[in-house]
């Protein structure tokens, strides 16, 4: 159920009605958990393969990995910039102002390992393979792991601290958990 706040109500387990939780909190954490999981499995699964590829075969392998992985993740890697930009201009008072710019900040994290360590990487190794390359690449990419890790837990520690609180309807949460 959305009621006119732009907030989705959840049920509890005997079916009554809780209050809503924020839609762009809810998008946020939704991107999150879906980089969180293909980070792992790159990490734990694609980038140790890159070790077993032969050097003529290499080239081509990691040609296919780049163009196919490029299209799963930048549509989400925009939507999670995205959200986050749009979370910090929505919540720039409220008790939500820290948890967001937290966010935010791991999210241009994540850009900037990308960009200024990951693909110059991914650069390097378009010449063809190179063990030492390759691991470097694994373990740079621990950091985007942990990032994208810590990023998807605040998210779901929001949305679990919000779940059954009172609720403010001005910005959808009752409070700052404590220690913040």
């Amino acid at each position: 159920m959305i009621d006119g706040m732009g907030t989705i109500g959840i049920a509890d387990a005997d079916g009554k009605a809780t209050p809503g939780v924020d839609r762009l909190l809810l998008a946020q954490a939704f991107v999150a958990a879906a980089m969180t999981g293909v980070i792992w499995q790159v990490q734990l699964l694609t980038y140790p393969q890159f070790l077993r590829v032969g050097p003529a075969e290499f080239p081509a392998y990691h040609a296919a990995h780049t163009s196919g992985i490029s299209v799963l993740v930048a549509p989400l890697m925009l939507a999670e910039l995205g959200l986050a930009l749009a979370a910090l201009w929505n919540r720039q008072t409220g008790p939500l102002r820290i948890p967001m710019r937290l966010g935010a900040a791991l999210v241009l994290g994540l850009w900037a390992t990308t960009w200024l360590w990951q693909v110059p990487l991914h650069a390097r190794l378009e010449q063809g393979a190179s063990e030492s390359v390759i691991r470097e690449l694994i373990a740079g990419n621990w950091l985007r792991t942990l990032l994208w890790s810590a990023r998807s837990a605040l998210l779901f520690w929001l949305l679990w601290r919000m779940h059954g609180q009172d609720r403010d309807s001005s910005h959808g949460f009752s409070g700052p958990p404590e220690g913040l």
